[in-house]
């Protein structure tokens, strides 16, 4: 089931901004947008894959869902959500086209990941980030955001800070659930956040 935003649509002026769940046909679209808007993550984006259509696979495969960001029927953005237990979801690949940015669109994507998370019953959502990255994680924070825990990973790879935010009252804390299932640390270092001031987009506007 989709949240109750789906095929969410905003009139800016004259700019008509429509989210919706990607297609599998989206995935060499969706592979471009990443590779121009976070291009750490797109230049390493599965490099053992050989074609587009089996980047996005894998990422599908992951369990990862997808939704975009069209503008005139143009893809401009995107962000993967996926449920990473009972109560807790992750949210993803959150990209908008640089050309694109600071008009609202990373906000819109991120509500909707938002609303995505209630609609699945989750109590808390996830999300990873580069800890040197103090713009993006203020943008976080103004979605109600918060820093968990931040850890320097091994290999010369930027730190990186997980934060998460509560969608409902929660009863049962989190017990030492591990990381393990969150994206790829390696992939976020040098990545930025598409409206956040200064910056492209989380692990995932």
């Amino acid at each position: 089931m989709h949240p109750t935003v789906n095929d969410m649509r905003r009139t800016d002026e004259q700019t008509q901004l429509r989210i919706r769940p990607a297609s599998l046909r989206d995935g060499p679209v969706i592979v471009a947008v990443i590779r121009q808007a976070l291009p750490p993550v797109g230049n390493s984006f599965s490099p053992v894959l050989t074609s587009d259509a089996q980047r996005y696979a894998a990422d599908r495969q992951l369990g990862r869902t997808f939704y975009v960001a069209e503008i005139d029927g143009q893809i401009v953005g995107m962000v993967a959500v996926r449920v990473l237990d009972h109560r807790t979801g992750e949210i993803a690949r959150l990209a908008v086209l640089p050309e694109y940015r600071r008009r609202g669109i990373g906000s819109a994507l991120m509500v909707y990941a938002l609303a995505w998370g209630r609609e699945q019953e989750l109590m808390r959502m996830e999300l990873m980030m580069p800890a040197a990255q103090g713009a993006l994680r203020q943008w976080f924070e103004g979605f109600g955001f918060a820093t968990t825990t931040t850890h320097e990973l091994p290999g010369g790879l930027c730190p990186i800070s997980w934060m998460s935010r509560t969608l409902r009252p929660v009863t049962v804390r989190n017990a030492g659930r591990g990381r393990d299932h969150l994206s790829d640390p390696a992939e976020l270092c040098g990545v930025g956040s598409a409206d956040a001031p200064g910056a492209g987009a989380a692990s995932t506007g």
